[in-house]
């Protein structure tokens, strides 16, 4: 029954740069953004967390994790190199079905891909789609100082948002998890 969310962080080289993160770079930003996430997620959550440049690269596979070990694995992360935002979802896909196997289909599979450019190997918007329409997966995309035009800003396939600063990405963060944080009364399920 166990809630997984995949953090798929774009680490391509335009994250080194400092625009929209402040007087931090973005790849900075978006790391001292994803520790507070991860820190608002519910005991007994699985956390996977994969970096997306020239290639995809796992970091940490889904599992739990201390604080302690989610920082440092993310600190090493910089930027360089390339947004294979295909190869991403790809990446994706294949590891929240595998653990959605191994939970016999039971919790939630959420993929929280943080990026800050288009795709560099082609259009992601028809595998992202076909994600949505074939499976249990919810896709939640930040643009961090991309905009609303983006090729995964997919509205009913993806919940698309942007941050243009540091502070609204912790904002957009944020939403990924908030369905999950809702309360019910099993009172609103009662055949009255």
């Amino acid at each position: 029954m166990a809630s997984n969310y995949l953090i798929m962080l774009d680490t391509s080289g335009s994250m080194g740069e400092t625009s929209c993160g402040g007087s931090a770079t973005k790849i900075n930003a978006a790391k001292s953004a994803i520790k507070s996430f991860f820190r608002h997620l519910a005991p007994g959550t699985n956390v996977g967390l994969y970096s997306f440049s020239s290639d995809v690269r796992k970091v940490m596979p889904l599992g739990r994790y201390t604080h302690e070990q989610f920082d440092t694995r993310i600190d090493r992360l910089s930027a360089d190199g390339a947004t294979p935002l295909r190869q991403a979802l790809v990446t994706s896909e294949k590891v929240l079905r595998a653990q959605a196997q191994a939970q016999g289909g039971y919790g939630s599979y959420n993929l929280v891909l943080v990026t800050d450019g288009q795709s560099s190997d082609g259009k992601p918007g028809p595998v992202a789609k076909a994600i949505a329409s074939d499976t249990a997966i919810n896709i939640n995309v930040v643009g961090f100082c991309t905009g609303q035009d983006h090729s995964l800003n997919l509205p009913g396939y993806t919940r698309f948002s942007t941050a243009d600063s540091a502070d609204q990405l912790v904002q957009s963060l944020s939403k990924a998890v908030k369905p999950e944080q809702d309360v019910f009364d099993v009172s609103d399920f009662s055949d009255d």
